[in-house]
């Protein structure tokens, strides 16, 4: 991996916690990790932790909420 490639992965994964933690439903993340297979090709995957007493459709809800809101905005 070039020191380019890697700087920009860095980049994103930092822009993205900060998105991530930005939500109110949102009390906790690990395991971001970010995959490049090559130019405007990202994969991201993350383990978000929200509050035990959200109910599951409200947590599919925000999830599906949440894909939207990186593939617009983070532009990954």
């Amino acid at each position: 991996m070039t020191k380019e490639i890697y700087n920009q992965i860095e980049s994103d994964a930092a822009y993205i916690k900060d998105k991530i933690i930005s939500y109110k439903e949102v009390l906790g993340m690990h395991e971001l990790m970010i995959h490049n297979y090559g130019v405007n090709i990202n994969y991201i995957s993350v383990h978000l932790e929200v509050n035990k007493s959200m109910k599951l459709k409200k947590i599919n809800i925000f999830i599906d909420f949440f894909q939207h809101c990186l593939f617009y905005f983070c532009k990954l």
